[in-house]
């Protein structure tokens, strides 16, 4: 089958037509949990600071109200419009600048590319890119736009000047349209795509482009310009970066291979982490990374507060949906009769890391503090949360809490006075020499 230069077009026909919202459950890995968004419609969406939801179905940006009453899960509460290009066209990209005051959205029926002054409320015509698939800002005024001329050319990336609606040929890169991100440092980051469709297995990289490299002036650059960040992915759609750790996620699509799912990128898919596993024949794209408090990571195991990554899902036939993947604890908890008196009771620890296994400690709950401290010792691979009292802090020393294959884990204890006493219980759980997070607290 020839080349497939933008995939995102599908999600527009589905929400322009009012098709079913998904509410099925995407499967978190162990140590993350997902749940359904709000979706105001149109295939693609970005998050305001204010938590309100802009929408772009290829022809209306639009942007949801303020809630006035509860909703569940998975409705939006009243949008309103904000703009309407003059026809529709297949949605291709939507990026927020609320620094810089604008929305930038790309639709690739005709190629052209809109700018919304979030502050006037006008749109104005910026470009036209042929295909264009996916951007990214490079500054306030500058977008890195991924396109095609054409059908079956190679794919090319621009530098779009938002002010004199000029454009800069970057980089030329065989294939099908690619993703885009920039990193803090300006690294252009571009994650390739076969030109043929399904990909074959494996035939997915992501590359950079230093910003050095890019200021040089030699353009057009090409894939023997770029540096190989990872390599062996099965189909590249989004790219985003975790704007307080700098790792680079990448949505990860094969329909041949029947694979839909996220990743932290390191080298490879057998150190690359999968965030969350999408389902079988649906396709994830438009990652948006949601910073959290600064102090937990988005990572396994840590609090919930550590961000999100926020992602949009299709089945390309009936069905559309928004979701958002969040660190999770294990919860830990107690219950049996020593609990009350004399006798034994059981620490029961769920969403563990699965087949490994915790070190258990105790302390006094009237030092429990609620506001937990962030703690970094040796071989924690992630912050460790903890409300108790560090200097009255014990380790269970006979014995660590194994967790089953489910990520449950019970370890028995007996109360031998029948007082139930002042006391807190929390768990660390540890793969080999890495300690991956604690769990909640607990108190007989």
């Amino acid at each position: 089958m020839g080349s497939i230069k933008n995939r995102n077009w599908l999600l527009s026909c589905l929400a322009s037509l009012g098709l079913a919202l998904s509410t099925a459950a995407e499967t978190a890995t162990p140590g993350y949990e997902v749940r359904p968004l709000p979706h105001p419609g149109g295939s693609l969406t970005a998050t305001l600071s204010d938590g309100r939801i802009v929408g772009f179905d290829g022809w209306k940006l639009i942007v949801t109200g303020v809630r006035t009453r509860p909703y569940r899960s998975n409705e939006a509460p009243p949008a309103e419009l904000l703009a309407e290009l003059p026809q529709f066209g297949f949605p291709s990209f939507l990026e927020v600048n609320e620094a810089a005051g604008v929305i930038v959205v790309g639709e690739n029926s005709n190629g052209d590319i809109w700018q919304f002054d979030l502050a006037s409320g006008e749109l104005e015509w910026v470009a036209n890119l042929g295909f264009n698939f996916d951007a990214a800002f490079e500054s306030d005024e500058r977008l890195i736009v991924s396109a095609s001329p054409c059908f079956g050319c190679d794919n090319r990336i621009w530098r779009l000047d938002l002010e004199t609606k000029l454009s800069v040929l970057l980089a030329e890169v065989p294939g099908a349209s690619g993703p885009v991100a920039v990193s803090a440092a300006g690294d252009l980051l571009y994650g390739t795509s076969s030109a043929l469709f399904p990909a074959p297995a494996g035939s997915s990289a992501v590359v950079s482009w230093s910003a050095a490299l890019l200021a040089s002036g030699t353009l057009p650059l090409g894939l023997g310009d770029a540096q190989v960040v990872a390599s062996g992915f099965d189909g590249a759609t989004s790219l985003e970066f975790d704007s307080v750790l700098g790792e680079l996620y990448l949505a990860e699509n094969n329909f041949g291979l029947v694979v839909s799912q996220i990743r932290r990128v390191e080298t490879g898919p057998a150190d690359s982490e999968i965030v969350v596993q999408g389902q079988p024949g649906r396709n994830i794209s438009n990652l948006e990374f949601i910073e959290g408090d600064g102090e937990a990571w988005f990572r396994a195991f840590q609090p919930a507060r550590g961000g999100c990554l926020r992602y949009t899902t299709t089945n390309f036939f009936d069905s559309v949906g928004r979701f958002e993947v969040r660190p999770r604890r294990p919860v830990a908890s107690v219950g049996g009769p020593g609990t009350q008196g004399v006798g034994p009771f059981d620490l029961r620890v769920t969403g563990g890391p699965p087949n490994q296994a915790a070190f258990v400690y105790f302390g006094p709950s009237s030092l429990y503090d609620p506001e937990e401290r962030r703690v970094f010792p040796p071989n924690a691979i992630a912050p460790l949360f903890t409300g108790m009292d560090l200097a009255t802090l014990m380790l269970d020393e006979t014995g660590v809490l194994v967790f089953d294959s489910e990520g449950v884990g019970v370890r028995t204890y007996t109360n031998h006075s029948g007082v139930v006493g002042d006391l807190a219980i929390q768990v660390v759980p540890f793969s080999g020499p890495d300690l991956l997070g604690t769990s909640t607290t607990t108190f007989p």
